[in-house]
């Protein structure tokens, strides 16, 4: 029994083998991106020196990052086994950031921020008003992020019409985010529907719509330095300034869709 069983294993393996269709495709398309939490680092730095300076202050959540759409291009490699597809994938996804907007505790790190750095100041304060209070203005900066990704998707497949077949399926794999100046990695998922259609017996066309997540990732932006007003306090005048060093942190996740073109090997 356990003989005939190991050979029926053996031949459906073969059998699978044998009728697997092997092709090779690129993908690119268009996603929009899930917004981001932004963290703020915060350094303080007094002159002349005080007690508290260099201790580093973490703010959770303090804004957003929206972003513009993402472009999104992917190479696949494959075994086409009927109603089973399945495929390696290597995709690289890019977007840029829009504009932040307030979260969680945005004016809380704002008020304490600018109370820290004297802005503004009150008299006696030497040059009163002095610098005015930092705003959401002040914490828009530029930056894009790229997203690299290697992927083994499965895939049910289901013909349609002639030529014409629909299917759904998920990945799973790892990914490479880079962005302002740093990198990270961590396990990514992604779940997928489309349609295919056949042109010829080796080239087949269609729609892909993907769900992808890259797993949580943390990339550090480079401090950026802000100056204080002069207090005038009870034995003379000092000045603070903050390196304020943000990260984004979080998932990547973007939805969108894509155009993708197959070649059948064989």
């Amino acid at each position: 029994m356990l003989r005939t069983s190991f050979t029926l294993l053996a031949v459906l393996t073969w059998s699978s083998a044998v009728a697997a269709q092997p092709y090779a495709g690129i993908e690119a398309g268009s996603g929009k991106v899930r917004s981001s939490d932004v963290d703020e680092l915060v350094v303080s730095r007094t002159t002349p020196a005080a007690s508290g300076d260099f201790v580093p202050l973490k703010y959770d959540d303090v804004f957003s990052a929206r972003w513009n759409r993402a472009t999104e291009l992917g190479a696949v490699a494959g075994y086409d086994f009927g109603w089973v597809r399945v495929e390696g994938e290597l995709a690289r996804k890019r977007a840029s950031i829009d504009h932040h907007a307030s979260d969680d505790i945005a004016d809380q790190f704002l008020t304490e921020l600018n109370a820290g750095l004297n802005r503004p100041s009150q008299a006696p304060d030497p040059g009163a008003p002095g610098l005015p209070a930092l705003t959401l203005a002040d914490f828009q900066p530029n930056g894009t992020v790229r997203v690299g990704s290697a992927m083994v998707n499965a895939f049910l497949d289901v013909p349609v019409i002639k030529g014409l077949s629909v299917y759904a399926g998920a990945g799973v794999g790892r990914s490479f985010a880079r962005g302002f100046g740093d990198s990270d990695g961590a396990l990514a998922r992604q779940r997928m529907i489309g349609a295919r259609y056949s042109v010829t017996d080796r080239i087949d066309v269609g729609l892909k719509y993907r769900k992808f997540a890259s797993g949580i990732i943390k990339l550090d932006h480079d401090p950026i330095d802000y100056a204080g007003n002069p207090d005038q306090g009870a034995t003379g005048v000092s000045t603070r300034t903050a390196a304020v060093a943000p990260d984004i942190e979080g998932e990547f996740r973007t939805r969108g869709v894509s155009l993708t073109l197959n070649y059948n090997l064989r």
